[in-house]
């Protein structure tokens, strides 16, 4: 005589909802086509907030584990495409306490004509240049392959009277904690003509991008109000300076290619040679931020 089967109970979603913040994002993305459930809980803002939090803790805690002695945090850099066939990468390295890298990852990047201009995250905010030559600001999370195109700026960059003129712009990406919230600043810097060869420089005018409203506003700050930190230290010639390591180290590139030099004039050339952009991060992380992006979001593949 057959046992009766045994019923098997469902599992409760909060508990489904728990144990998935806890898979990493390439798992998650896999997921999302076990059933429509977990579709909906995968994309849903709140689990990609939790997500996101939860994954933050983890790499506080993995930093403070790394200054004990196992590294000294991961390098960031693009690569310059060896022939027109090829396509930008964004490339992910342990920075071993040797001073000798170990990659870990290598995105593609979905744009042509870019610079990189900040991450945080597992977000990247690009200054992408278009066909007709305009610059739109993207924000990119390359661990699922989706970027979104921004809001036009509010700021003009130049003024009909013919007197105002953009001499740089500057833009800076950070997450604000206490509203989920990825926000973006630019300051374009002007210079008036006020007459012929007479010029008043130090115009800054600052605007900031909102996220959650996809929009910017104008930031009426006051520049005083600014603190600033200045360390004078004497170097040979380099092409460009990208950041500074934790431990006091700065990122550059001269003529041997991408180099690591500190205060006491030790030079470490990286095995790099044609980095087209570099930074360093204390931790790497990834994050599901922009999957709930609906039509404002596109996605490529690789």
């Amino acid at each position: 005589m057959s046992r009766p089967t045994e019923k098997r109970l469902p599992v409760p979603d909060d508990v489904v909802f728990d144990i998935l913040t806890w898979l990493p994002v390439k798992s998650l993305i896999r997921f999302r086509c076990v059933s429509k459930s977990w579709y909906s809980t995968i994309t849903n803002p709140i689990f990609i907030t939790t997500h996101l939090n939860l994954n933050k803790a983890k790499e506080s805690l993995s930093t403070d584990n790394n200054n004990n002695n196992n590294n000294n945090g991961y390098l960031l850099y693009t690569n310059v495409p060896k022939d027109f066939s090829s396509s930008h990468e964004l490339c992910t390295a342990v920075y071993n306490t040797d001073h000798t890298l170990t990659q870990i990852s290598a995105f593609q990047i979905p744009f042509s004509g870019f610079n990189v201009v900040s991450f945080c995250n597992g977000m990247f905010c690009l200054d992408c240049l278009t066909d007709h030559g305009d610059h739109i600001i993207c924000l990119w999370n390359p661990s699922i392959r989706k970027f979104k195109t921004l809001a036009p700026f509010r700021l003009i960059d130049y003024v009909d009277s013919g007197t105002l003129r953009l001499e740089s712009v500057t833009l800076g990406l950070a997450y604000n904690s206490q509203n989920n919230d990825f926000k973006i600043l630019r300051l374009a810097c002007f210079y008036d003509i006020i007459e012929k060869f007479v010029i008043n420089w130090f115009r800054i005018e600052a605007e900031i991008y909102t996220s959650s409203t996809d929009s910017w506003r104008k930031e009426y700050g006051v520049a005083e109000s600014w603190t600033w930190t200045k360390k004078c230290i004497t170097m040979n010639s380099f092409y460009s300076c990208y950041g500074c390591t934790d431990n006091g180290e700065i990122l550059m590139k001269n003529a041997n290619g991408l180099v690591s030099f500190d205060p006491e004039n030790h030079q470490n050339i990286f095995a790099i040679e044609d980095a087209r952009w570099a930074d360093y991060t204390a931790n790497s992380m990834e994050s599901l931020v922009l999957l709930d992006g609906g039509n404002s979001v596109s996605e490529y593949k690789d």
